[in-house]
């Protein structure tokens, strides 16, 4: 994968990743208190920081200066301090071989 003629590591697209899941976790969060919208406001840019892993918020504080480049669009941090396992939330299913 490239990006402006430059090979994107592996890291970053790790961590890039990483963004887009944490952003459908707050999403998610998001639909469970809609009050938050309020606090952050519609045109925030938000960027996300993970309690304990310090290689990502490096990373995503590097990240998020180099895109926010409007002084009118408030930069809100959104700190996770703690998220539970990822698992299904499939109760029952069927498997069927064609």
């Amino acid at each position: 994968m490239k990006k402006n003629d430059k090979k994107i590591s592996k890291k970053d697209q790790e961590f890039a990743q990483r963004v887009v899941e944490l952003a459908f976790e707050f999403n998610r969060y998001v639909i469970e208190h809609p009050e938050i919208t309020e606090k952050i406001g519609s045109r925030a840019c938000i960027f996300f920081q993970v309690e304990g892993d310090e290689e990502f918020n490096t990373w995503n504080r590097e990240y998020a200066a180099k895109q926010h480049t409007s002084e009118d669009q408030p930069l809100v941090w959104i700190n996770i301090k703690k998220l539970s396992p990822i698992r299904s939330r499939i109760e029952k299913l069927e498997l069927v071989t064609v």
